[in-house]
């Protein structure tokens, strides 16, 4: 399992912390003995508090993704391939070729610890943290919020809006 090798991988890594999120919804129960370098993180949504970490290993469903991206965080994707999924290996496909991730398949356990000891590296981070920036986009709530904000300054009485 993904989870139990990345925390077997960097148990007790000098300067390592590791910040895994217990999902209300998971299957898969927590893990219990996690080494000291392990906290645990029950709180949704985890999006808010991205900027807090200097990487991710995670699925590559949609939300995932985007709020990664957003983030501009690091990414080492496992992307869920089961055919009832949506496409997530294009999109952690997509990702690695814009330099902002690793794609590490669940059949391909060397491919994990490879993307694990890559990410490590600070001025790897660095260069994934600057491409996974240009990956995110606005989402146009500003823009919207402005038309609006001029609209309404036109506003004259009960003429309606002044188009």
């Amino acid at each position: 399992m993904t989870r139990d090798l990345v925390l077997r991988h960097l148990a007790g890594r000098e300067n390592v912390q590791i910040a895994l999120v217990d999902w209300k919804i998971s299957a898969t129960p927590t893990p219990e003995n996690m080494p000291d370098n392990v906290a645990l993180l029950s709180t949704f949504p985890i999006a808010r508090y991205l900027n807090a970490f200097d990487a991710t290993v995670s699925a590559v469903g949609y939300n995932s993704f985007h709020e990664a991206a957003a983030a501009g965080l690091p990414a080492i994707y496992v992307p869920n391939e089961n055919p009832s999924q949506d496409d997530q290996l294009a999109r952690a496909n997509f990702a690695a070729r814009h330099g902002a991730a690793f794609v590490a398949r669940r059949d391909q356990p060397e491919s994990l610890i490879q993307a694990l000891e890559a990410i490590l590296d600070p001025s790897t981070r660095r260069a994934m943290k600057r491409a996974a920036q240009g990956l995110g986009h606005e989402n146009g709530a500003v823009e919207a919020a402005d038309l609006i904000t001029q609209y309404a300054q036109t506003y004259r009485g009960d003429r309606g809006f002044g188009l």
